[in-house]
C-alpha cells in the first residue's frame, strides 16, 4: 500500500461521505484551529487530515498537516509529537478515554474506549514509532514510518492490535482520533472520531480506478 493511494482514498471519501458532527470515515480538520494549550511559544502544528484504511493484514495510517513537520529525533522546533488513539472494538465502555479529553476545552471530548496508541514521534529509534497497549502503556510493536514535509505514514500489522474478545485477531475496523503537538505542548486534536475503511480488493474496478488516478499528492494551501 503506497501512501499516495491512501491519500487518494481519503480525498475521494470527502466527496462521497457526508461528514457528521461527531463521526465520519476520516478526520478532516479545519485549518487554523491549532492552539498553544500550555501557552508556550513555538510553532502551532495544525492537523489537515487523519486517515486509516485496512486490508487483511495491515492497518495503514496517514496524518497530514497544514504546517510543516519534522521527526521528533530532529530536535527541531516543529518536531512532531503526538498519538493516534485506536478503539479496536468500537466500544466506549472498554479501554481508556482519548488523550485529548485531558485538555477539553480547547479540544473536543470524545466518547471512545482507547485500546491501543500509535505514537507519532520516532524516539528513541529514528524512522520507527511504537504501538502501545493503552491499558498498561507497554510497547507491543515498533513499526517503520515515512515522514514528509507535511505528513507521516506507516502500517501496523493487525495481529499486534488484537483483543481477546475479538478472537485473537483484529478485523481492521477501528474508531480513532489523534492528538498532536510539539515537544512543548499539544496543539491540535480531532474534532470527531474517524472509522477505518476497507481498501478495495486488488483487481477490482474500484481499486484499478483509484490506482490509475494516483499521482503526486496535491495539498490544500492557505
Amino acid at each position: 500500500m503506497h501512501k499516495n493511494l491512501l491519500g487518494m482514498i481519503a480525498a475521494m471519501a470527502v466527496l462521497s461521505v457526508g461528514v457528521e458532527a461527531t463521526h465520519a470515515d476520516f478526520i478532516f480538520d479545519p485549518q487554523g484551529d491549532a492552539v498553544a494549550v500550555f501557552g508556550k511559544p513555538g510553532p502551532l502544528l495544525d492537523i489537515d487530515t487523519v486517515a486509516l484504511v485496512y486490508d487483511a493484514n495491515f492497518l495503514y495510517f496517514e496524518v497530514t498537516f497544514f504546517t510543516p513537520i519534522q521527526p521528533a529525533s530532529s530536535g527541531a522546533p516543529n518536531a512532531l509529537f503526538g498519538l493516534i488513539d485506536l478503539d479496536v472494538d468500537q466500544s466506549s465502555g472498554s479501554g481508556v478515554p482519548p488523550i485529548q479529553n485531558m485538555w477539553s476545552p480547547p479540544f473536543e471530548s470524545l466518547k471512545l474506549g482507547v485500546d491501543f496508541l500509535i505514537t507519532l514521534f520516532d524516539l528513541p529509534n529514528p524512522g520507527q514509532v511504537a504501538v502501545v497497549d493503552a491499558a498498561d502503556m507497554s510497547v507491543v510493536a515498533t513499526v517503520p514510518v515515512e515522514f514528509g514535509p507535511f505528513s507521516i505514514w506507516g502500517a501496523v500489522p493487525l495481529g499486534v492490535i488484537s483483543l481477546p474478545a475479538l478472537g485473537g485477531k483484529e478485523d481492521g475496523i477501528v474508531d480513532y482520533t489523534a492528538t498532536i503537538g510539539s515537544f512543548l505542548q499539544p496543539t491540535d486534536a480531532g474534532d470527531y472520531a474517524g472509522t477505518s475503511v476497507l481498501i478495495p480488493a486488488p483487481g477490482s474496478i474500484v481499486f484499478i480506478g483509484i490506482a490509475g488516478m494516483v499521482g503526486p499528492r496535491r495539498r490544500r494551501r492557505r
